[in-house]
């Protein structure tokens, strides 16, 4: 089924199915960057912090409370995976 789906999709906009995996990989490697960059800005301007030390700072102090504590640990998360994202990106091993 999805051989057939890739040779048809690529016939119709005549490009190789090579390239046409390679623009799809790339395409959903940089939405989930855009995604998870998205995120992180969400959450700078919430706590009104440049970074996640800076929120780790208001936690500390007292000036955020649990969920912030929480929100912390998930932005932790979010930049593991953009790093896992650019490691693993595409770009690197087609261009």
């Amino acid at each position: 089924m999805e051989e057939k789906l890739l040779k048809d999709i690529s016939k119709s906009l005549r490009l190789s199915e090579d390239e046409l995996l390679r623009g799809s990989i790339t395409s959903l490697l940089d939405r989930e960057l855009r995604e998870a960059y998205s995120e992180i800005e969400e959450l700078r301007v919430k706590y009104g912090v440049r970074n996640m030390e800076d929120l780790e700072r208001k936690i500390e102090r007292g000036e955020e409370g649990h969920p912030a504590w929480e929100e912390l640990i998930e932005w932790e998360n979010i930049e593991n995976k953009i790093k896992e994202v650019e490691n693993f990106s595409f770009r690197k091993f087609f261009y």
